[in-house]
C-alpha cells in the first residue's frame, strides 16, 4: 500500500492533476508502474481487458469511458466517467474470490458517489456516469439483487451488441432490407398526406401543398437538424411556386431572391423584374443573375429553363 501510495502522489503531482483531494480514482491506471503494482500483484492480471476496453490504459485512447466523456465532457475538463468506472473496477480486486458472495467485492452506489466526488465534481453528476455505466461499458455490471456494481470478465450484453453493430457496419443487405421496409411502412396517398418518401434535404420537401406532407427522413441520409423541415430551411431549392409568398416578398437569403426573381419575371416581365432586383438586392445583383445562370443551365424543365434564359436577356446577361 506504501508503493501504490508514493507512486500516486509522484504521478500526480508529474502530472499536475487537478486533484483537490486524493481518491481511489486518482489512480493511473496509464502508469506502467502504477497498473502493475495494482493488478499483477493481486494476481488479477486477467482483469486487464476491462482496464483496455471500458477505462483505458497506457494504449488504449478510445476505451467506453473516454468516449463517454467525450460525449458528455464534464465542463471543468475532469474525466468523470473514467473516474467513476475506475472506483468500480477498483472494487473487484478484493473478494474476487468469492464474488458478490463477498461483502468487499463491489461497491454500492453511494459508496460510489462518496469515493468519486470533490469539489468541482458533485455526486449528481457521479450518478449520471452509472446510468451511462449500464448500457456503456462491457465489463462493468450492476447487480439488482445485491444493489452492488462491479467487474465481471464474463460476456455482457453491450459486449454482444458491440461486436454485432462492428459485424453490420458497411452491411449493404442491411440497409436495403431496413429501407425496403421503411418505404413499406408509409405508402402514398395513405393517411391523407401527401407523402414523399426517402427525404434527405429540406429543400425535398415543398413549403406549400394542397395537402399536409409527410416526409419520412431516408434512413442512409446524412445528419439532419429537424428544425430545417418544420420552420424551412435556410437554401432552398424548391420551385417558386412552392415557396411561402413571405419568403419572396422579403428575401433573406440569396436563393429567396432568385426565386422572387423568377416569380416577378413572370408576373410583369423584364419591368417588374428589374424593380425587384433593384430593390431586394441591390448590392449583390450580379451573384443573383449568376444563380440564375445556374438555374437556366440546370432546370430539368424546359420550360423553367427558357423563363430564365429570357429574363437573363433582358437583364442584359
Amino acid at each position: 500500500m506504501l508503493r501504490i501510495l508514493a507512486l500516486s502522489v509522484a504521478n500526480l503531482w508529474r502530472r499536475q492533476a487537478a486533484a483537490p483531494m486524493i481518491h481511489a480514482c486518482h489512480l493511473d491506471l496509464r502508469d506502467p508502474r502504477l497498473a502493475d503494482e495494482l493488478v499483477s500483484r493481486t494476481d488479477s492480471a486477467e482483469l486487464m481487458p476491462i482496464v483496455n476496453a471500458d477505462i483505458g490504459d497506457l494504449k488504449a485512447e478510445d476505451s467506453n469511458a473516454a468516449l463517454a466523456d467525450r460525449a458528455n465532457a464534464h465542463p471543468d475538463g475532469f474525466p468523470l466517467h473514467e473516474y467513476a468506472w475506475k472506483t468500480v473496477f477498483l472494487h473487484r480486486l478484493a473478494g474476487f474470490g468469492d464474488g458478490l458472495a463477498s461483502n468487499v467485492f463491489g461497491i454500492a452506489k453511494q459508496d460510489v458517489l462518496f469515493a468519486t466526488a470533490f469539489p468541482g465534481m458533485t455526486p449528481p453528476q457521479v450518478e449520471t456516469t452509472l446510468d451511462a455505466l449500464r448500457s456503456h461499458a462491457y465489463y462493468l455490471r450492476y447487480s439488482e439483487t445485491e444493489g452492488r456494481y462491479y467487474a465481471s470478465t464474463g460476456v455482457s450484453i453491450n459486449r454482444v451488441l458491440a461486436d454485432i453493430r462492428r459485424a453490420l457496419r458497411g452491411n449493404t443487405r442491411v440497409t436495403d432490407l431496413l429501407n425496403e421496409t421503411s418505404r413499406k411502412v408509409v405508402k402514398a396517398g395513405a393517411l391523407n398526406f401527401e407523402i414523399l418518401s426517402e427525404v434527405e434535404l429540406p429543400e425535398c420537401i415543398p413549403d406549400k401543398g394542397a395537402k399536409a406532407t409527410l416526409a419520412p427522413i431516408a434512413l442512409d441520409s446524412p445528419p439532419v437538424k429537424p428544425e430545417d423541415f418544420i420552420a424551412g430551411s435556410k437554401l432552398r431549392l424548391a420551385l417558386p411556386e412552392e415557396r411561402h409568398g413571405a419568403r419572396l416578398t422579403a428575401p433573406q437569403t440569396d436563393w429567396n431572391r432568385l426565386q422572387g426573381l423568377i416569380a416577378a419575371y413572370r408576373d410583369g416581365n423584364i419591368p417588374v423584374t428589374r424593380a425587384y432586383l433593384q430593390t431586394h438586392a441591390a448590392e449583390n445583383a450580379e451573384r443573383i443573375l449568376d444563380l440564375l445562370e445556374v438555374w437556366a443551365a440546370e432546370a430539368r424543365d424546359p420550360d423553367l429553363k427558357k423563363q430564365a434564359r429570357a429574363a437573363l436577356y433582358g437583364l442584359g446577361r
